[in-house]
């Protein structure tokens, strides 16, 4: 696992209250009980951990984990080369 997604799974549990170990990399969002609006306040949280602007409607409660990471990933690899 990367730091990435360490920090994106952290964020998830603490805004939806799941048990760590619950919060599988290949289980989509919406597996987990997440909604629409949470997913809104985990992009939030997100645009400050990683000091990132994602559009809205770019987080989905069908993404896992594995993709919000790979987006990071590749945002804050993109915005760092600006």
């Amino acid at each position: 696992m990367t730091a990435v997604t360490d920090k994106v799974i952290n964020i998830i549990v603490e805004n939806f209250g799941l048990n760590e170990q619950a919060v599988k990399t290949n289980k989509d969002l919406e597996t987990l009980g997440v909604d629409s609006i949470i997913t809104i306040e985990i992009q939030l949280d997100l645009e400050r951990e990683f000091g990132i602007k994602i559009p809205d409607g770019v987080i989905l409660p069908s993404y896992t984990v594995n993709d919000i990471s790979e987006y990071i990933q590749n945002k804050v690899c993109h915005h760092g080369r600006k």
